[in-house]
């Protein structure tokens, strides 16, 4: 028995149960299961997966909370960040980016860069690394 690719099968479980679209959500099951089968185990070792962790698996990682809006932001990009983000939140991130990437001293307002940091302490929480 191999250990099944973690990361993809956490994008699959989140697709799976975010879509709105019914054929995408069961085609986000097949995969999983595809990705379970490759690994050589069942839906089963991915219930006790989630089953052994902790009670409080979430904890805010205090030494990149000060981040700089550079650090915050490419943290907000990342594929596994972009699938906790709400369509609003996505579309503000990706301009922020374009407009980082644009014009290399940019900065956001104070209202853009309040609004990044609270995105990016939610994602914090949200995310273990």
């Amino acid at each position: 028995m191999t250990t099944p690719n973690l990361p993809r099968l956490q994008k699959l479980l989140l697709l799976a149960l975010k879509s709105t679209n019914e054929g995408e959500a069961a085609g986000a099951i097949h995969a999983i299961n595809r990705v379970l089968a490759k690994g050589g185990v069942d839906a089963h070792w991915l219930v006790e997966k989630l089953n052994s962790r902790p009670s409080v698996p979430w904890q805010l990682d205090r030494s990149n909370h000060g981040a700089d809006t550079d650090e915050r932001l490419a943290f907000c990009c990342e594929d596994h960040s972009m699938l906790m983000l709400s369509e609003r939140e996505l579309e503000f991130i990706l301009s922020l980016s374009r407009r980082r990437n644009r014009y290399s001293d940019w900065r956001p307002t104070p209202r853009q860069a309040q609004w990044l940091r609270d995105i990016y302490a939610r994602l914090k929480l949200t995310r273990r690394d």
